[in-house]
């Protein structure tokens, strides 16, 4: 799961870097609306004023040995 909010009253763009979840695709939970699969590139995303969203990564392992996850 990646939960993200914006604190701010103001909308707010920013990137992520999430490429150790390249190849999953993250699904927004309230919708269910797919989201473009994570690649090796910053991941970017915007949200309005006091906005949050909740993803359910797709295609995740569950932690390794190493304690990252993994992308399927």
């Amino acid at each position: 799961m990646l939960c993200v909010a914006n604190f701010s009253r103001q909308m707010q763009p920013f990137e992520l870097d999430l490429s150790a979840f390249e190849g999953a695709t993250p699904v927004e939970m309230l919708g269910y609306t797919a989201f473009p699969r994570i690649s090796g590139a910053r991941y970017f995303l915007s949200l309005a004023g006091y906005g949050f969203a909740w993803f359910e990564l797709r295609g995740v392992l569950p932690l390794g040995a190493g304690g990252a996850a993994r992308a399927r």
